[in-house]
């Protein structure tokens, strides 16, 4: 167990602070006026959060090997029929494990993963680009997300590297509002 130690921080009272207006205004107002078990119910969910964000993270990993066609320095290729076989969190998660390990730490969110979606039911060539100039291309049977600024225009192409090792990357959640 980590103990760790409370400091109290002169801008956790700035009320310029949404964190602060949430925590001395909207929860005392919610506990008075609509449920005063607010934050006991806000700990519960976080928790169940934790272990339902372990649990597809675990699902992850174990997909990344059915889907992964291959992978070099500066892109990774799936196999889209395997990839529309996953559960759409899981095939979000995938691409965005995949633009996480290119460079775009936490600039994938939501309305990508519509996008990517999208373009996985689209059958021909398309591409989109993301955050960080990680392209997503689909091309016939297969899925390429690559760093533009790291490929200098090549595809990637088959490099075996150790699957396990991008697999293990951790993945997160961007948590702050658009």
């Amino acid at each position: 167990d980590h103990a760790v130690r409370y400091v109290e921080d002169s801008s956790n009272l700035l009320p310029m602070f949404l964190r602060n207006r949430v925590r001395h205004d909207l929860i005392p107002h919610i506990e008075t006026d609509y449920q005063e078990k607010i934050q006991t119910l806000l700990a519960r969910l976080a928790s169940v959060s934790a272990e339902e964000e372990d649990f597809i993270e675990q699902m992850t990993l174990k997909a990344w090997d059915r889907v992964l066609a291959e992978e070099c320095d500066y892109g990774i290729t799936f196999h889209i029929k395997n990839l529309l076989e996953e559960h759409p969190i899981i095939q979000y998660r995938m691409i965005r494990k995949a633009a996480e390990k290119l460079g775009a730490v936490r600039q994938i969110d939501f309305a990508h993963g519509e996008r990517i979606q999208s373009l996985l039911k689209e059958h021909g060539k398309r591409a989109i680009v993301l955050p960080k100039g990680i392209e997503v291309r689909r091309e016939r049977n297969v899925l390429y997300v690559s760093s533009m600024s790291l490929r200098g225009g090549r595809r990637p192409t088959k490099q075996s590297q150790n699957r396990s090792e991008i697999a293990s990357a951790p993945i997160t959640f961007d948590r702050r509002s658009p």
